[in-house]
């Protein structure tokens, strides 16, 4: 028989595992194919599905789409121009103490040639970028704990702590996570946390944080859906930097020792939800039209399909021009909080910091990119 020879049963059993991998990986590329299909689906370009209200002209307006030379790091690093970046402090603050000098005394005199000691500073060191002292990514093995509500359809955020101490870090997130629900009441999305922190190596320039290893994100997220469902990251750090980004795909960060972390966690949050930037004065090249900024014929699916869900049209107002054409927005930009990380209240529509439009595109997003998982 053929399959007597043990060479011709090992061809066939390493074909077989070549197949078999291969339809694995198809099978990733197609499932991530699809989610950024869905992803350009949600945010592809139409006209907007109602008849605009007439728009009030701000009283400060913005070429969105021409550089200016003071718009800082954080906008040239948008814009693609090379930057300095930073490595983030992770941990509490480091401090430093002078050490006890020796007091000469009459019984106690030192000799000609004995040194003298002078007063010098120790540092207390803490855990920083550049200082892992906690659980390194690679033998980090979360702990996640569901803060209830989990819902297939839902989206699933996992709230992480960078560089907390062990004993805080639970206290810590659970503070943080109770905000967010607050803030996300009436959008399809729950949150979990792990409960042990991590430490990562994170670049930053202003406000613009970003992992100093692209494959980082990778290894968390497949480290997180090995014990719990995942759709994006939240990363809690702390730090003593104000910071605040998101990919708009995978992850968010925020400084979450700020007295406006839940704010931040918010806005930034808002964006994997598929809500875009109102704050900028400046937008690179296909980052308009947004959900908050947009065309009076163009506008991302997304905006377009919410509008006739509600009862009545929000105000409009022209908040300055892109490539000739003029740019809107819907609400006032100071209770906008994806137009200010700090929306000043109390808001026309209640005490939500996201308007009822938001909430309804946000929920929209959710079950595009959700459809079929």
């Amino acid at each position: 028989m053929l399959f007597k020879k043990p060479w011709v049963i090992l061809v066939w059993l390493l074909a077989i595992s070549l197949i078999i991998l291969d339809a694995v990986i198809l099978v990733g590329i197609s499932n991530s194919n699809k989610e950024v299909d869905r992803f350009d689906q949600a945010h592809s370009l139409v006209n907007p599905s109602v008849a605009l209200p007439a728009a009030t002209l701000v009283a400060q307006s913005y070429d969105y789409c021409t550089l200016k030379q003071d718009a800082g790091l954080a906008t040239d690093l948008q814009a693609g121009t090379p930057v300095p970046m930073q490595p983030v402090a992770l941990g509490p603050t480091p401090t430093a103490a002078p050490t006890e000098m020796a007091q000469p005394t009459e019984t106690s005199r030192p000799e000609a040639n004995e040194p003298v000691l002078v007063p010098t500073l120790v540092p207390t060191l803490a855990p920083t970028a550049t200082q892992p002292v906690y659980n390194e990514l690679e033998s980090w093995k979360p702990e996640v704990v569901d803060a209830g509500a989990l819902k297939k359809s839902n989206f699933h955020a996992v709230v992480v702590g960078v560089g907390y101490p062990e004993s805080e870090n639970e206290t810590k997130l659970l503070a943080i996570i109770s905000g967010l629900e607050n803030n996300f009441t009436g959008v399809n999305i729950d949150f979990a946390f792990v409960r042990n922190p991590v430490n990562l190596n994170l670049d930053h320039t202003e406000q613009a944080v970003n992992f100093s290893s692209n494959s980082d994100i990778d290894k968390i997220l497949a480290k997180i859906r090995k014990v719990h469902p995942v759709d994006g990251i939240v990363l809690a750090l702390d730090t003593p930097e104000f910071l605040g980004t998101s990919d708009t795909r995978q992850w968010a960060m925020l400084t979450g020792t700020d007295p406006n972390a839940v704010l931040i966690g918010s806005h930034e949050i808002g964006h994997l939800l598929g809500l875009g930037d109102g704050y900028e004065s400046y937008y690179p090249n296909g980052y308009l039209p947004n959900s908050e900024l947009f065309y009076s014929g163009s506008m991302p699916k997304i905006l377009s399909d919410s509008l006739p869900k509600l009862k009545t049209l929000p105000p409009l107002y022209e908040v300055g021009t892109c490539n000739g054409n003029n740019v809107y927005t819907f609400y006032e930009r100071s209770n906008n909080i994806m137009s200010d990380y700090n929306p000043q209240g109390p808001n026309p529509w209640g005490p939500s910091v996201f308007t009822p439009l938001q909430i309804l595109e946000m929920n929209d997003f959710i079950s595009i990119t959700k459809e079929g998982n």
